[in-house]
């Protein structure tokens, strides 16, 4: 999928492959015994990076549709799974880490809607990607999806200036912007 086509889908991807290797060096220096919760966000977010650049970047993705529904499937499951453990974590039921778990399962699921409607049409440069579900009409969720990650996207901005680890605002705002522009542009093909 290209979204803006041309030089913007290069820096998202660029982007994206950034927010990537920033998760992956946090993925690596967390401690399981004290950071077990965040390892899994930090996979999620290393996983959810590298997808958003096979979407912006379709030629150089090296893997197939199926396995990365598969990947975001296993990634939803998993944080959905971590949820009655986040749940008893401080911070009561809706504290920050069970918020941020939603999400992830949010967009690992609208990942899956992204590439589960990707086709490839006959006549297509390999490896370029169109969207389309067939007779089915998902108009609405895709509304619903941009909506949600350009909202995201603003309250990742707002905690950039506020207090907080700025690198990772800074990549909750690439990742939402991202996931924005993609549903949005979905919606208006």
């Amino acid at each position: 999928m290209t979204v803006f086509s041309g030089w913007p889908d290069q820096v998202f991807a660029a982007l994206s492959v950034l927010v990537a290797v920033y998760f992956a060096v946090r993925f690596a220096r967390a401690v399981p015994s004290r950071d077990g919760v965040a390892l899994s966000g930090h996979l999620t977010h290393l996983v959810m990076a590298l997808g958003m650049a096979a979407m912006f970047a379709p030629a150089l993705d090296p893997f197939p549709r199926t396995a990365w529904l598969v990947l975001f499937g296993l990634t939803g499951a998993w944080s959905l799974a971590a949820l009655p453990h986040i749940a008893a974590a401080p911070g009561g039921l809706w504290g920050r880490g069970q918020r941020h778990h939603l999400h992830a399962v949010v967009s690992c699921g609208a990942m899956a809607v992204m590439f589960a409607s990707m086709e490839t049409p006959a006549g297509a440069a390999s490896g370029e990607h169109v969207h389309g579900a067939g007779s089915v009409n998902l108009t609405p969720l895709l509304v619903l999806f941009a909506i949600y990650f350009v909202g995201h996207a603003t309250t990742s901005g707002v905690s950039i200036a506020g207090a907080g680890n700025r690198l990772t605002g800074a990549s909750h705002l690439v990742m939402g912007l991202g996931m924005g522009a993609m549903f949005a542009a979905m919606v208006l093909a």
